[in-house]
């Protein structure tokens, strides 16, 4: 009875020691006739574009499933030896392996080559709940507090949070423990905020990226299990193909790091001219930066202790592979080179993009999109000769009826309500626009998504294809056919207003199609 199955690309596997030591992992529901979990782990390129590294099919997130995809993914994907930060919700699924020796990922082993940090988006929601539903304090936590580099923001949010919103404090105090009832366990901040991560976390806060890859994957989660495997690998054929034409291009136009990044270090470059630098000894490469303008404190001098010389391993022993350490934390926690670093980079003359990590470097980038190739595979008759036990469907596992959402409302369906009464809005104007018939309507206005509504002396179309959640339009044939007669009549094929497409001409007819959510076609073999 077929009960999991995970699964790995070589190229995908071969890129693993080009990339930032950071995996995010999240699941996902099945939506199509059979019932389960899609567990995803991926990681970013130099330039934030995703990289997935495994998956895996499970009936339902627990212990057992989270346990069993993250041995696969240490023995198999990552490999044994090798430290790295999981970036994930607080599920107690993911959060129990850590803890189990078995799965590789144990945080607390003598050496230990795993860290767990959660997700600041998934905190910041629950705090959001604990606190009351606040509706002020999202901003607060992300901004002021959880994103923070430096201890003494930190501590200054934290404290008026204190005597504002106690709740949340006590919320976060508990947040990380074994045991969140254990009065007497040490709080760990490092779980949630950045002040506190040591660098592991490569200033990744969030899951985002995980959360991205599911939606990614939407049409694939409605297919069986052969339909999802072959429909992952054809994404990834096509990401890899299109990023390495990228990567290649980057790396012909002399670029050495991407373009975030030289745009981060020219706006340093920029401020850096304001700040005084003292050399205290340029033998160990130990530098002091008084900054006059501190956004916070303006009118204040602030000194920040800057090393830029191997001695400074001695004081972070954990982050050897980091080129500078400054008091302002950035350097360590990112690998980018910070303002006070690059003011110290112009007194002495020396080159500050010397001093960025080369994980961001684009020859990396190279490296990871061109590492490994994909073959095509053969058919079936040509496979290897498989002896092994055949593999039954569960018949427990078909999704009867619609599946049940058990969504707590949290603060970003307050944004997204927001967004709708935006949308409505905008639908109401462009209706009213629409029905206005005293005016010409010109092709530019159909392209361009103007003007596409229903004239009232027009009858009402039947819907083509089931509602969406795409943002899609309905025109009447007959109207459209009337104002645009002459502007089609050169043309076969042609897109209009953005999601109707126009497929065919035929004399003084025009066939229109409704292109929504449900419009797709996926030719898979199997």
């Amino acid at each position: 009875m077929f009960t999991a199955a995970a699964w790995a690309y070589g190229p995908c596997i071969a890129a693993v020691p080009y990339l930032r030591p950071v995996i995010r992992l999240d699941a996902s529901f099945l939506s199509g006739r059979y019932k389960g979990r899609l567990l995803t782990a991926c990681d970013y390129d130099p330039e934030q574009r995703l990289l997935p590294l495994a998956f895996a099919l499970v009936r339902t997130e627990n212990e057992q499933c989270w346990g069993w995809f993250m041995n696969f993914l240490r023995r198999q994907v990552i490999g044994e030896g090798r430290k790295f930060c999981v970036v994930s919700d607080r599920h107690w699924g993911i959060r129990n392996p850590f803890k189990q020796p078995q799965y590789g990922w144990q945080e607390d082993a003598n050496p230990s080559y795993a860290v767990h940090r959660y997700c600041m988006q998934h905190v910041c929601e629950n705090v959001f709940k604990a606190s009351g539903k606040d509706a002020a304090l999202p901003d607060k936590f992300r901004n002021k507090l959880a994103n923070k580099k430096k201890r003494r923001p930190f501590y200054k949010m934290w404290n008026e949070l204190k005597k504002t919103n106690p709740k949340a404090i006590d919320y976060l105090e508990k947040c990380g423990k074994e045991n969140e009832t254990d009065g007497k366990e040490q709080w760990k901040p490092e779980r949630w905020a950045q002040t506190y991560d040591g660098g592991y976390r490569w200033g990744i806060m969030t899951n985002n990226g995980s959360e991205s890859l599911n939606s990614r994957y939407k049409a694939e989660r409605r297919l069986p299990v052969v339909g999802l495997v072959e429909g992952t690998w054809y994404k990834n054929v096509k990401w890899f193909n299109e990023r390495k034409q990228i990567a290649l291009a980057r790396q012909a136009e002399g670029e050495r790091w991407p373009k975030e990044i030289q745009l981060k270090l020219m706006k340093h470059t920029l401020k850096a001219a304001a700040i005084n630098v003292i050399t205290v000894d340029i033998e160990r490469g130990e530098f002091e930066a008084q900054v006059p303008f501190e956004k916070n404190d303006p009118g204040v001098t602030w000194k920040y202790q800057v090393f830029l010389k191997r001695d400074y391993q001695l004081r972070d022993p954990e982050l050897p592979s980091r080129r500078a350490w400054c008091k302002c934390r950035k350097p360590q926690l990112t690998g980018i080179p910070c303002l006070h670093v690059v003011a110290v980079c112009g007194h002495c003359r020396w080159d500050v993009s010397d001093f960025v990590d080369e994980r961001y470097s684009t020859e990396n980038m190279v490296k990871i999109w061109s590492i490994g190739d994909f073959h095509c595979y053969e058919d079936e008759d040509k496979w290897p000769r498989y002896d092994g036990p055949v593999i039954y469907p569960d018949k427990t596992m078909i999704n009867r009826g619609r599946r049940k959402k058990d969504r707590d409302w949290m603060w970003m369906d307050a944004m997204r309500n927001k967004n709708q009464a935006n949308q409505r809005r905008r639908t109401r104007r462009d209706a009213a626009v629409a029905n206005d018939t005293s005016q010409p309507i010109s092709m530019e206005d159909l392209q361009s998504g103007r003007r596409t509504g229903r004239p009232t002396n027009t009858p009402r179309t039947r819907r083509t294809t089931r509602p969406s959640v795409f943002n899609h339009v309905e025109i009447p044939l007959a109207w459209v056919t009337d104002q645009c007669r002459s502007d089609f009549s050169q043309v076969t094929e042609h897109q209009v207003a953005g999601r109707v497409m126009a497929n065919q001409v035929a004399g003084d007819h025009l066939k229109a199609q409704a292109v929504g959510e449900g419009d797709y076609d996926v030719g898979l073999p199997g």
